[in-house]
């Protein structure tokens, strides 16, 4: 059986302006190799987001009900939606349309952020506009969103981003939103829990001030059911533990971190499943996981830190959590989209 997961292949190359980009291809099975683009910041036009027009918006919410198991159905069985693959989007009447929407049930809290420093929120509100007018751009109702952490953080990941979160369109308030997973100190601990967050806000709280954010997109089913989840509730069932650990280990049952929850969303969405244990066991069988080589002075100052769960780091051994490189390499996404601030902006 061939695995879920597949790596990928990053080379550069110096273009015809002299700028340095970096195209990435994705080694997702039956599909053409992918690029990673290097895209600048945009000046950003609301009028630009062609998916807020009600017609595009009833056939995202359409096709958030697509179902590729669904092939066998007939057509003929007026009860129950039929599969987009079998009719055409011309032949849907209105009533099909709305028997497709999902129930909209879920609404987890807002994070509460403070914009305390100017500096850091001019670059928040660019990358926000950056990221809001590439998603139109693409076309995409969802995608996986990443920010950058501290200075050093590009030691243990490649891309230099840190925190992750799952960016979508919502369909009734008609503006982008970012649900993302949330540490909070509680005692001698961390607990964390969803909450969903405003584009700006989200930037703001990254670990540097370059311009510098990255996005991935699945594909257009994938998008669909995943944000199809994320509203009508599916996706709470993902968030079995409050137990925080900033580097949890991949399959483990007792912790979760930001880009867990954001790998554990996009495996439900594929394998159509939310039940936690058996997306946990494929997981540990299939997928690559960052790994961060820490000496051991500093593991054991680790351990005592609110943020890691001291029974889940290893002494010796090599640690591994899901990491925004080891998801970029997942073969999970169709594209990725970098922002870089070494380019001029638009």
């Amino acid at each position: 059986m061939d695995s879920l997961f597949s790596p990928l292949k990053i080379s550069r190359r110096i273009d015809g302006q002299g700028q340095q980009s970096a195209r990435v291809r994705f080694g997702i099975q039956a599909r053409p190799p992918v690029v990673l683009e290097s895209h600048p910041l945009r000046s950003w036009s609301s009028s630009s987001i062609a998916i807020s027009d009600s017609l595009s918006a009833l056939l995202d919410e359409a096709l958030e009900m697509f179902d590729s198991s669904a092939s066998g159905r007939q057509a003929s069985d007026a009860s129950s939606p039929l599969p987009f693959h079998e009719v055409s989007m011309q032949a849907l009447t209105l009533a099909q349309l709305k028997a497709l929407l999902p129930a909209t049930s879920f609404s987890p809290p807002q994070e509460a952020v403070k914009h305390t420093n100017p500096r850091k929120v001019d670059v928040a509100q660019q990358l926000a506009r950056w990221m809001e007018d590439t998603l139109a751009q693409e076309g995409a109702i969802l995608a996986v969103v990443a920010r950058q952490g501290g200075l050093q953080h590009k030691k243990y990941d490649r891309t230099g981003m840190l925190h992750t979160g799952l960016v979508i369109w919502h369909p009734q308030e008609k503006r982008w939103k970012i649900y993302n997973l949330i540490d909070r100190p509680q005692g001698r601990g961390t607990r964390c829990d969803v909450q969903w967050t405003e584009p700006v806000d989200f930037f703001i709280q990254q670990g540097g001030r370059q311009k510098e954010a990255l996005l991935m997109i699945p594909d257009r089913i994938l998008q669909a059911r995943m944000r199809a989840a994320l509203l009508n509730g599916d996706a709470a069932r993902l968030s079995f533990t409050s137990d925080y650990n900033i580097i949890s280990p991949p399959h483990s049952e007792t912790s979760l971190n930001c880009n867990k929850w954001v790998l554990l969303n996009l495996l439900a969405a594929q394998m159509q499943t939310y039940e936690p244990k058996h997306l946990l066991d494929v997981i540990k069988r299939e997928y690559k996981p960052g790994q961060i080589q820490v000496h051991p002075l500093a593991r054991l100052f680790a351990k005592h830190q609110s943020r890691v769960k001291a029974s889940e780091v290893p002494w010796l051994a090599p640690i591994e959590t899901v990491t925004v490189q080891s998801l970029c390499d997942s073969g999970l996404f169709e594209k990725a989209l970098f922002c870089s601030a070494s380019q001029p902006e638009l």
